[in-house]
């Protein structure tokens, strides 16, 4: 897919997790060059600012408000949700972004709220999130996008030990977090079908970035001169990593964008079938209602 044509988002409003930094912010360039209104939750508010003055100068007239969000605690998530609320304006775009990956293999970390904290970054934190701004959601007839990983092809909810409390691998946690946040897009585009709410979801994942996300993994398992070649060669900048999500949020299409080249790790963004870890309806069903009771929550709203 090419670039965005300005007039794509025009008179929608974008909410986008993780839009300051990294491949979020270059969906948020390609949401503000497209003449979306921007709602980005940051959880440096600094850092956050910053991204919003470059946004503004990049793009005249931008129209750009920040909030304040950390995934890992709940009662973060209700401000934010809180706050949406209060404004009370229709959301057309959702965009899944932030996430967190703890490569190192160190101790089980927990977070405030007692779950394993990969877990509610990349996942928990994220369906609080929609679910408590459903209203908001159906208003705009929302297209909700997740962004899942490379990760997620080999990963698989591990139904006996969701919060990894035996055996714990970071890698594993973090690919079941994004099995977990593809499932349950899944999921949400079911419901909003069988219940009429005007939703649609999709997928999308960015390939490898060199110097975020899996990457770093990859140099790890690989020698150094084979990572270096393979970064240049294979990996996706950026700017272009950005493309599926920008290309999934443009469509209203049940599917999965991801890189055209090299295994999905590069290049620009095509429609591809979605990963066989994401495609269990069963699981995705499932995995919502064990959701719903770890969060206390009824998303049937």
């Amino acid at each position: 897919m090419g670039p965005m044509d300005p007039v794509t988002f025009r008179g929608k409003t974008a909410l986008i997790t993780g839009g300051n930094g990294g491949i979020g912010l270059g969906i948020s360039r390609g949401l503000a060059a497209g003449g979306a209104r921007l709602l980005i939750p940051v959880h440096n508010r600094t850092r956050g600012e910053i991204t919003a003055a470059t946004l503004r100068a990049e793009f005249p007239g931008a129209d750009i408000k920040l909030f304040s969000l950390d995934l890992e605690s709940l009662a973060s998530v209700r401000a934010l949700s809180a706050q949406l609320r209060k404004c009370g304006e229709p959301i057309h775009l959702a965009m899944l972004n932030a996430g967190v990956v703890r490569l190192a293999e160190g101790p089980r970390e927990v977070t405030v709220d007692g779950f394993e904290a990969t877990f509610q970054a990349n996942y928990l934190g994220h369906i609080a999130l929609i679910t408590a701004i459903m209203r908001l959601l159906r208003a705009g007839s929302a297209r909700v996008v997740a962004q899942v990983s490379l990760a997620a092809d080999r990963g698989r909810i591990h139904w006996e030990n969701l919060q990894g409390e035996t055996g714990y691998r970071s890698f594993t946690a973090y690919s079941q977090s994004k099995v977990a946040l593809g499932l349950s897009t899944v999921e949400l585009a079911r419901r909003s079908q069988d219940h009429g709410w005007g939703i649609s979801a999709g997928l999308a994942h960015p390939g490898v970035v060199p110097g975020s996300g899996i990457a770093p993994r990859l140099r790890r398992m690989f020698p150094a001169g084979m990572v270096h070649w393979a970064e240049r060669t294979l990996g996706n900048p950026p700017a272009q990593a950005a493309g599926p999500a920008l290309a999934a949020l443009a469509s209203r299409e049940s599917c999965m964008w991801a890189p055209s080249r090299w295994s999905e790790t590069a290049g620009p963004a095509v429609k591809r079938t979605p990963f066989s870890s994401l495609t269990d309806l069963g699981d995705a069903a499932r995995l919502w209602g064990a959701t719903e009771s770890l969060l206390g929550i009824c998303a049937a709203q």
